[in-house]
């Protein structure tokens, strides 16, 4: 990485082989990297969501996993990390509205019905 520091795409795949190899906590530095050089790279902003999630860092998780969800609305994967978050940090309506939008695009998914209940309790 010394020799192109700048470039997103390539700390975007460091960063995704890191967190895919069950390291997430050495995902975030490559990951955080490319979302700052380029905030549209909607992958780096899921794969920084994920990595933050990992490791426990639930308020941070929030931004990039907000960002991930705006860019790929019927990501489902996204949606339900983000409405894990929202439900961690007692944000009961935003948990709602978003483990609703995944039980449309996922009927049969028994994460976001569980969700969806622990949002309304």
């Amino acid at each position: 990485m010394t020799a192109r520091p700048g470039d997103a795409g390539l700390l975007l795949n460091l960063g995704m082989a890191r967190y895919m190899a069950g390291h997430p906590e050495q995902a975030i530095d490559p990951l955080q990297k490319a979302v700052k050089l380029k905030p549209t790279l909607a992958p780096a902003a899921l794969f920084l969501g994920a990595s933050l999630l990992d490791v426990g860092r639930i308020k941070e998780a929030a931004a990039p996993l907000r960002d991930a969800v705006a860019a790929m609305p019927k990501n489902a994967e996204a949606r339900e990390m983000l409405a894990r978050v929202r439900l961690a940090l007692s944000d009961y309506p935003a948990a709602a509205t978003h483990y609703c939008a995944l039980t449309a695009l996922d009927a049969e998914s028994p994460k976001a019905w569980f969700g969806l209940a622990r949002s309304y309790q």
